[in-house]
């Protein structure tokens, strides 16, 4: 900041609004992406990528307000539309697919942090599947496998590959 030298820029941005959030660099562009990026001096890093808000429009739809941060909730608004978007961390994550015979998959589920998994929770795991990432969460398929707790972690076993080339899997807790 003291010399003005660019260290670097990136185009696409238009007259969005950036801001620092967790060691993070998190900016909406003037046509509603919004966009992590790792604050490196040396070079542009992206982190990810989402339309936020849709429909952009250079007279009725544009996005020039810094986004707000509260509790893992982040909040956009344009010209004409307003979101809130839950980024918060999940307490669960999915260890990457053991293969088993035949085709078949065995899936582990833990906590974040190491914690064992509470047997009460087991009923309200859900675990989905896609053969496209892209797809809106409710297109993806709900596992109907049963789930095992041992010494406090999930196992899925037999879950089907199927015939495409990959698979995408997501743990969730819905409330």
């Amino acid at each position: 900041m003291r010399s003005g030298a660019v260290k670097w820029s990136a185009n696409g941005f238009g007259r969005g609004a950036t801001i620092l959030v967790d060691e993070h660099l998190l900016s909406i562009t003037e046509n509603g992406q919004l966009v992590l990026v790792q604050p490196n001096t040396n070079a542009y890093t992206e982190v990810a990528r989402f339309l936020a808000i849709p429909n952009y429009d250079d007279f009725t739809n544009k996005c020039w307000n810094t986004p707000a941060v509260s509790d893992g909730r982040v909040y956009v608004r344009s010209t004409a539309w307003g979101a809130c978007f839950d980024l918060s961390m999940p307490d669960l994550k999915l260890d990457p697919p053991q293969p088993l015979a035949t085709g078949e998959l065995r899936l582990t589920v833990r906590t974040v942090t190491g914690a064992p998994v509470d047997s009460n929770r087991l009923a309200g795991i859900e675990v989905r599947a896609a053969s496209d990432i892209v797809q809106a969460l409710t297109q993806w398929t709900q596992l109907t496998n049963r789930l095992v707790l041992t010494d406090g972690v999930v196992r899925i076993d037999s879950v089907n590959s199927g015939t495409q080339p990959r698979k995408f899997f997501i743990v969730s807790e819905p409330k």
